[in-house]
């Protein structure tokens, strides 16, 4: 009778286990490390949301970008609703691989840091050239130009002519450079990591004229005054 009991029970028992199994989607609460792989996608990607938002607030306060204001914010909210979507699919994945390969896509579909935010940083600073720098230092150029003249100092001339030289050189380096970079995709970053060197380096050399041609006002300066 006992044995009786006791085989009763356990056909209870495997009866209850397959119907628990047969009622949930095949890896659902088994797999290990499942929702541990869901939480750290989702804190990589609310990460990188948060740090796009901040893009997007630096951009709008922005006010010498011109066109690429929008076109900026555009592209940066963008990031944040695929990311967000891609956080619901993960959240909604059964099983660990699968959760992995989508959390994948976190890097290779978006490349927040490697690829948006640096694009957002080299615009600016292309922008910040072509709408504030160069016409600040073209004014200067032509008051100093006058300068020159009336003060009769064209021992300065040659200083000036490289102002010059040096502004419009550090303007052509930059143009064009916001929509290139606007352009760029995480595929083109995926393909190659130094996608975005030419672009530093533009900036970088015309960072330098700029500052030549800075010096060249200061000897100016320096010059009427004696």
């Amino acid at each position: 009778m006992r044995r009786t009991v006791w085989q009763a029970v356990g056909a209870l028992v495997v009866t209850a286990a397959t119907v628990a199994a047969v009622g949930m989607p095949a890896g659902a609460a088994t797999a290990p490390g499942l929702p541990a792989a869901k939480q750290a996608a989702h804190v990589a990607i609310e990460r990188r949301v948060a740090s796009l938002n901040a893009a997007v607030g630096v951009v709008q306060s922005s006010t010498f970008l011109g066109a690429d204001q929008a076109t900026l914010v555009q592209l940066l909210q963008s990031d944040v609703s695929g990311l967000q979507q891609l956080d619901q699919t993960i959240q909604a994945d059964t099983t660990l691989q699968a959760v992995r390969a989508d959390a994948r896509k976190i890097f290779t579909d978006y490349r927040v840091y490697a690829l948006m935010l640096p694009v957002v940083h080299m615009v600016r600073g292309a922008d910040a050239i072509t709408n504030v720098i160069v016409p600040k230092l073209d004014a200067a150029a032509a008051h100093l130009q006058d300068a020159i003249t009336q003060q009769n100092k064209s021992n300065l001339q040659p200083l000036l002519d490289d102002l010059k030289t040096q502004t419009a050189a550090a303007q052509q380096l930059v143009s064009g450079l916001p929509a290139e970079l606007e352009a760029l995709k995480p595929a083109d970053w995926n393909a190659n990591h130094a996608v975005l060197q030419p672009s530093r380096d533009s900036l970088q050399s015309a960072r330098l004229d700029l500052r030549r041609a800075r010096q060249d006002a200061r000897d100016i300066v320096s010059g009427l005054t004696k």
